[in-house]
């Protein structure tokens, strides 16, 4: 979302008040300091009178929407702010209001989608980097080592059914963790792993046993 204008020290007397009082929709700042206020885009400012503090009775914030040298056109009675009579001698500023942190609060951290991804190439870094490729029917991307070495991660999986698997440097899968939120491991024959061949299970008697098929319920 846009977020108003702000600058530092954005404040004024009024030098032409609007016209009805209560409200015109222009007034006047004291000459030549038009330029202390935010012009690129629209903000709110409290106006009150001058040797007073702001408080709902006495006080009304405006949208300023637009500066011409010294003089504004502004939008009366803003955030739930009564209009008053603006009289020559009160104070404008550009202060911070509710709407300056509501709009912060309410505003997402990552404003697009992400649908999916997929990486259509393989990057290669030197003998001791990594490896990023395509995973087995374009799931997702694995992670490994470009030359031996320790295994590292790939995302999500290389199947529709796998959400997270961890890959060795030939590409095998090592360890599946399934959409059910099951574990599958490779087995290795000395030579070779054979992805997804079993799970680990804790039987009845609190054993560790290996499974082809996952845990009985």
């Amino acid at each position: 979302m846009a977020f108003d204008a702000h600058k530092n020290f954005a404040v004024s007397l009024v030098a032409t008040a609007p016209s009805p009082a209560a409200s015109g929709t222009s007034l006047v700042v004291t000459a030549g300091e038009g330029v202390r206020f935010p012009i690129a885009t629209a903000f709110n400012a409290v106006v009150f009178p001058s040797g007073q503090m702001p408080t709902p009775a006495n006080a009304e914030i405006v949208r300023v929407t637009a500066i011409t040298t010294d003089t504004f056109t502004i939008t009366r009675a803003q955030e739930s702010s009564g209009a008053r009579t603006i009289v020559v001698g009160d104070i404008i500023c550009a202060a911070i209001t509710a709407k300056t942190l509501s709009d912060l609060e309410s505003s997402p951290v990552w404003t697009s989608t992400v649908t999916a991804f997929a990486f259509a190439a393989t990057l290669t870094g030197a003998s001791t980097g990594y490896l990023v490729g395509a995973a087995a029917g374009n799931w997702g991307a694995r992670l490994s080592r470009s030359a031996g070495g320790p295994v590292l991660l790939g995302v999500p999986g290389t199947t529709s059914a796998d959400h997270f698997t961890i890959v060795s440097s030939a590409g095998a899968d090592l360890i599946d963790v399934t959409g059910a939120g099951l574990i599958k491991f490779a087995a290795y024959t000395g030579t070779t792993f054979t992805a997804g061949s079993f799970y680990l299970v804790v039987d009845a008697s609190g054993n560790v046993q290996r499974s082809a098929t996952g845990p009985a319920s």
